[in-house]
């Protein structure tokens, strides 16, 4: 799709309504101990874009990057952050001011500019439905309606009846951005929280009859990928007809 760009891992560009708009953008490169955590170097760098919107779903550095939206924040005045309620420290700890930011929680709906684009949030299970200490949920996925299309990223998930009940309500969903890269004992071994895997994901979007679907985290963090083929395979064998895309990193021109 033209006017989606692919960032890595659960990194979208995408450009609606003559919006820009990220989603989980990863623009800096995670290290520890010295030693990148990524396959490959970022896309481009913060200063390289100036979004209307930034979107991150939950408060794992592959979603929700410090380092990104700090600058991100400092170069583009116009951008405004949109984040799950429990993550707003930090975007405090950050330097993010409060009038730069939206929180959002399930069953959240906000407007921007003036009903171009109408985001409703859901509770995602990472690995459950879960709320920080005070109450306040965490694990967000995001419905951008534009009035004639609506995307839907759920960010990281499992399926569950909350999940899939809240995804029905948001009515037919034009393009579903899924995680594919699961989920096992040895990853959960290390800290690493798992997600939905190809075929899981493909049930999703078949079960929800989705009008085309984009798979992803499958492809930058080492130690934790997929084979998008998988997906490809559990898409024609589950639902034939639901057109799909395995999204290829972009390349500024």
């Amino acid at each position: 799709m033209e006017n989606i760009k692919f960032l890595g891992q659960c990194g979208f560009w995408i450009k609606e309504n003559n919006r820009s708009i990220l989603i989980d953008p990863v623009l800096t490169e995670l290290c520890e101990d010295g030693k990148s955590l990524m396959h490959y170097k970022p896309v481009m760098n913060p200063e390289d874009i100036e979004p209307d919107l930034v979107f991150c779903s939950h408060d794992h550095i592959d979603h929700l990057e410090t380092e990104t939206v700090k600058r991100i924040a400092k170069h583009s005045l116009k951008t405004t952050f949109v984040v799950p309620e429990g993550c707003e420290g930090i975007l405090n700890e950050a330097g993010i001011t409060k009038d730069r930011y939206v929180l959002m929680a399930d069953k959240s709906e906000k407007i921007f500019f003036d009903g171009e684009i109408i985001v409703k949030s859901f509770s995602t299970a990472h690995p459950v439905h879960h709320l920080d200490d005070e109450g306040k949920d965490r694990n967000l996925g995001y419905c951008l309606d534009f009035g004639d299309k609506k995307y839907v990223h759920v960010g990281d998930t499992y399926r569950t009846d909350r999940l899939f009940e809240s995804m029905q309500a948001l009515g037919k969903i034009d393009l579903l951005f899924v995680p594919i890269n699961g989920r096992d004992e040895e990853r959960e071994a290390r800290g690493i929280v798992g997600n939905l895997n190809a075929k899981q994901a493909a049930r999703l979007a078949s079960d929800l009859d989705v009008k085309y679907v984009i798979p992803m985290h499958f492809d930058m963090m080492i130690g934790n990928t997929a084979d998008p083929q998988d997906f490809v395979k559990a898409m024609k064998e589950m639902d034939p007809q639901i057109p799909y895309e395995i999204p290829v990193l972009y390349k500024a021109k």
